[in-house]
């Protein structure tokens, strides 16, 4: 029985293991944190200031909101969706709002949700709403335009203001997942006197990248697209130099035949990273069909930013109606950092198979203690026995000698005793 019991218990624990293993071999959520932030002003506003903020998101996380729920569940063992947290601080770095509510998802904070543009924006304080004074306290004053007109603007002359932020994964229970690292602080003075705009390279502005392998139907190509991280650099130069996007720009070609414009799917968002689609139709039949894509600005000479483009992406060919393989398809850049995040799901886990092994632990303990009771009880019956088999002995070499005191008859043996018998003559002989 002991020996059953162990086994169970082998049996269990390496259950156990397996178990975690399977659990560790989930992929883990993307741990990149916002890459840069900026922030721009639109005037007038209905008489109060308008600070819009732009954030430079990560490759990684990019391609996990574009996943599905179930491919999510798949990929990570749940759903969940990814929030921004933007965190502010008036007077230096010193005043964040941050406390530890917010690591559960709730509290007072600005948040965005991304979306699978590496480029994005929204609101971050508008005057005209007294939550949003509130939250920048005395830095909101109130002044009059030359109409006599009020309106209200932070006091960026005289106080400073800060914001960063970082990526929370929630899933549909309100749990938090997955916290990243808090971005750089951006001072929000610096972009109100035009220091923080970034700068344009002299020739490379990285290249557009067809990922995967395309896939031709129904007279479409379906295909992944990305940036490398000098294309997504030069966008981001040109957005906080202008406050303008780059274009998505796409081309044809017929036959070794002359470059013409083709719409992508979704081409007013030229930062999407991940799946895009692009109509081919009766062209395909043509003969040889080539396409290419890049990011593309025309400049702006007013603010002295010359024009930029990406380099073309690779060929996708398509020959008498048959896909070609790309050349040089690469597979898409997942920036899996490992920077020092707070991890919340696995340790629920590790508690679980503790408490489990333990059981089994004590389960075992108390099987081994009741074999060794019954062991000594065992031994005691034998230790008995024994003795009785000896008083039994005893008896049988009293009843053989008697012989020498005239005594005649049979003498057998007790319980446990030889089982043989003696008689003795009428002479004091035996036989």
């Amino acid at each position: 029985m002991k020996k059953r019991l162990i086994s169970i218990a082998i049996a269990a624990l390496l259950l156990c293991a397996a178990f975690t293993v399977a659990v560790s071999a989930r992929e883990e959520l993307p741990e990149s944190k916002p890459k840069e932030l900026f922030t721009t002003f639109v005037y007038p506003n209905e008489g109060s200031e308008f600070m819009k903020l732009h954030y430079l998101v990560p490759e990684s996380v990019c391609r996990f909101i574009a996943l599905s729920s179930g491919e999510k569940i798949e990929k990570y063992g749940f759903d969940v969706k990814c929030v921004m947290q933007v965190d502010w601080s008036v007077g230096g770095e010193r005043n964040w709002h941050y406390n530890n509510s917010w690591d559960s998802g709730r509290g007072d904070f600005r948040f965005y949700y991304p979306g699978v543009d590496f480029i994005g924006e929204g609101e971050l304080f508008w005057l005209t709403y007294q939550d949003h004074r509130q939250m920048l306290g005395d830095a909101v004053v109130t002044r009059q335009n030359e109409y006599g007109e009020s309106y209200r603007v932070f006091d960026f002359e005289n106080r400073e203001l800060y914001i960063r932020a970082r990526f929370t994964y929630i899933d549909g229970e309100g749990q938090v997942r997955w916290l990243s690292d808090w971005s750089d602080s951006f001072r929000v003075n610096d972009a109100y006197e035009g220091k923080a705009a970034g700068e344009l390279g002299s020739s490379d502005f990285g290249h557009a990248v067809i990922g995967r392998q395309p896939v031709f139907a129904d007279g479409s190509v379906y295909f992944d697209l990305s940036f490398d991280g000098d294309a997504m650099e030069t966008a981001w130069s040109i957005k906080t130099l202008t406050g303008m996007d780059m274009f998505l720009q796409s081309e044809v070609r017929i036959n070794d035949g002359e470059w013409e414009p083709r719409i992508i799917s979704e081409d007013t968002n030229p930062y999407g990273i991940g799946a895009r689609m692009v109509w081919i139709g009766g062209d395909a039949e043509a003969g040889k069909v080539e396409f290419r894509c890049r990011l593309y600005y025309g400049g702006n000479p007013e603010r002295n930013v010359p024009a930029a483009e990406t380099a073309w992406s690779d060929n996708i060919v398509i020959e008498n109606g048959v896909l070609l393989l790309a050349e040089n398809v690469d597979e898409p850049e997942d920036d899996w950092e490992k920077p020092e995040g707070k991890k919340i799901s696995l340790i629920y886990i590790w508690i679980g198979i503790g408490a489990l092994a333990l059981i089994l632990i004590v389960v075992v303990l108390l099987s081994m203690l009741k074999g060794k009771k019954r062991t000594s009880e065992i031994q005691k019956s034998a230790t008995e026995r024994l003795q009785k088999n000896r008083e039994s002995g005893d008896a049988f070499m009293d009843a053989v000698s008697k012989k020498d005191s005239g005594q005649s008859g049979s003498a057998r043996p007790k319980n446990g005793a030889a089982d043989f018998d003696v008689i003795v003559d009428d002479d004091g002989g035996s036989e």
